[in-house]
């Protein structure tokens, strides 16, 4: 079973301390809803503590999503695991990618916030999409075999000033790993500088003897004295035109308050199909709507295979 930060544990599911959360992608096809039904009630048995469990399954097309969405499973402290978010694929045998959530009821949001959040994802609707071009000079491009320590420590300055609170602390030793483990684009400036930088975890599961690729573009974060221009979204389009073929399902789980990150997403082509309830640590001095506490709620994003 693999790891990434995060996309999770890859064929199971893993206690995340610092998010206090189980996590984990179940890659088992199921068939119908008694199956996935009978899957959660089994790995649910495991999660014993912490305040929210996140756990996706692989389903085909013939499993009615209107089903999925009305199973309820008890796990603690009065709290039941629902349906969340659906990632659309319908290719080959995958139908769908499903999520399911439960919070204890301390880590929860308000009625209050959670409407203000789908109100400011309604606003995407009649959104005219469109194209960001680099400044004169800058350059945008993928990061291959490492980084030099400037780079490293210049990635450390923009993250610090983009995130008060992340799933994972933003030192040089994980900036690096991060780099030699995941697709990250950056632009430069004209003179070289990182300016802005995205990037994006993978890992595999097989169906069917054959192998698909999971990828989420992560973390994103900009210098601010060049944020407002797109620099961001330029990197994002960069590494799905990097990863992108018929087996690899690309999604993004950006935090529900900030208008700006899902713009950036809708521009690139993506769509929101659900939402996730205090699913990590994260928060930003940018932000549309306020955040409750250390835990931020999630849109879900999909781009189209």
């Amino acid at each position: 079973m693999a790891t990434t930060i995060s996309i999770g544990a890859v064929g199971g599911v893993e206690f995340d301390t610092r998010n206090n959360r189980w996590k984990g992608i179940l890659t088992p096809l199921h068939r119908s809803v008694e199956q996935v039904h009978t899957t959660l009630k089994e790995k649910l048995t495991n999660c014993v503590g912490g305040s929210r469990v996140s756990i996706r399954v692989l389903t085909t097309s013939e499993v009615e999503l209107s089903a999925l969405q009305q199973l309820s499973i008890p796990w603690q402290d009065d709290t039941e695991l629902r349906f969340e978010a659906a990632i659309p694929v319908n290719r080959h045998d995958l139908g769908s990618i499903i999520y399911f959530g439960a919070n204890t009821p301390k880590r929860r949001t308000s009625a209050e916030i959670r409407s203000e959040e789908w109100r400011l994802a309604g606003e995407l609707e009649n959104r005219v999409r469109k194209d960001r071009i680099l400044p004169t000079g800058f350059k945008v491009e993928i990061l291959r075999g490492g980084a030099s320590l400037p780079d490293i420590l210049q990635l450390r300055k923009i993250y610090q000033a983009s995130y008060t609170a992340y799933i994972t602390p933003f030192d040089a030793a994980t900036i690096g790993r991060m780099i030699e483990e995941n697709y990250v684009a950056v632009v430069r400036d004209n003179h070289g500088k990182i300016v802005s930088v995205s990037q994006a975890e993978y890992d595999f599961f097989s169906i069917g003897g054959e192998t698909w690729r999971l990828v989420e573009l992560a973390d994103t974060a900009t210098d601010p004295e060049f944020r407002n221009q797109g620099l961001s979204e330029i990197c994002k389009r960069m590494l799905i035109h990097h990863v992108r073929n018929p087996r690899t399902v690309i999604f993004a789980e950006s935090r529900a308050n900030f208008r700006g990150v899902q713009i950036n997403n809708h521009n690139i082509g993506m769509h929101i199909c659900g939402r996730l309830e205090k699913h990590c640590i994260m928060d930003s001095d940018t932000k549309t709507i306020p955040q409750e506490g250390i835990y931020a709620n999630i849109f879900v994003f999909h781009y189209p295979l």
